[in-house]
């Protein structure tokens, strides 16, 4: 879902989305931060994509992004910053096994 210009919900399917961020700079990270949306992602989507396979708290998914994003304003590399976010949410008690990275070979 992203948002419309009235503020609210507006579907969109993964594949027009993945086209979008395609067309876009080559060597991106995209961060769906929605539940289940790691179930329908692939790696033409962007260089990384991070996503969720599963319903997540919305404090564990503070708690991921928080630990990602300061790892990549640290300068970590992506997937080093992903596993700071994945940390961030281990010393809170969140599970994070359905967090995922996906990476275009």
């Amino acid at each position: 879902l992203l948002q419309d210009e009235n503020g609210g919900s507006q579907a969109v399917p993964i594949s027009a989305f993945g086209n979008l961020i395609q067309r876009r700079q080559a060597d991106s990270c995209v961060i769906l931060n929605a539940c289940q949306a790691g179930k329908k992602i692939d790696s033409s989507m962007a260089r990384y994509v991070i996503a969720m396979e599963d319903s997540v708290d919305d404090t564990a998914a503070i708690e991921f992004s928080a630990g990602f994003y300061d790892g990549f304003a640290r300068g970590d590399a992506i997937e080093d910053a992903f596993r700071e976010g994945i940390s961030a949410m281990e010393m809170k008690g969140f599970k994070t096994s359905f967090v995922k990275l996906v990476k275009r070979p």
